[in-house]
């Protein structure tokens, strides 16, 4: 999991559209399409850079990564078409969901891909939300999945949470268990690269 250019616009866009519903005045466009990886320091001196000199917080634009956020970011690309819910966003550690439904099954049991991907995703909100200060964005560089169990209906919930935060790489563990019965289903571990702005 990666977040580049597009995914820059749209924290971007994100950010203008809170300002101007915090301030009642409209803030000017900050894209940049140059070194446009995604960071929170990042994407807050393009804000400053577009305004004039005010600052974040004249502006509303305060670093809030949290479950909406994410839930909105998350909404035209994979996560969304599985229908990934977040619930939770702390340094370290995430809570999300899934609805189990048909185009998430395969021969009538939970696909074991549907899985990896709500951990996957947990994850990776997870290490954006806990990146360096500085840092420009991720790469995963190894994950590893364990199946316990499996599931034919009702909510999966991937509880993720951080055993390594370094500035060079992270370690997630994440655990999928079934909410109607707190059956465990998997265990999974990723590894992830921290990136860094080039110069």
């Amino acid at each position: 999991m990666r977040y580049t250019i597009s995914s820059s616009r749209r924290l971007l866009r994100y950010r203008r559209r809170r300002a101007e519903r915090s301030s009642g005045t409209p803030v000017a466009n900050c894209f940049s399409t140059t070194r446009c990886r995604w960071s929170p320091s990042g994407a807050r001196r393009a804000a400053r850079r577009t305004t004039s000199g005010t600052s974040d917080e004249e502006h509303g634009m305060q670093e809030n990564l949290d479950a909406d956020y994410f839930n909105r970011f998350g909404a035209d690309y994979l996560p969304g078409l599985l229908g990934v819910v977040v619930k939770q966003v702390e340094k370290n550690h995430v809570l999300a969901e899934l609805t189990i439904r048909q185009a998430v099954l395969a021969h009538g049991i939970l696909h074991a891909g549907t899985i990896v991907s709500l951990a996957d995703t947990a994850c990776g909100y997870g290490c954006l939300a806990s990146l360096p200060e500085g840092a420009s964005s991720f790469s995963t560089l190894e994950l590893k999945s364990n199946f316990m169990g499996t599931a034919r209906d009702g909510v999966i919930v991937c509880d993720a949470r951080a055993i390594h935060s370094g500035r060079t790489t992270q370690v997630w563990d994440a655990t999928v268990r079934h909410r109607e019965t707190d059956k465990l289903l998997a265990t999974f571990r990723c590894t992830q690269m921290i990136l860094w702005p080039t110069k």
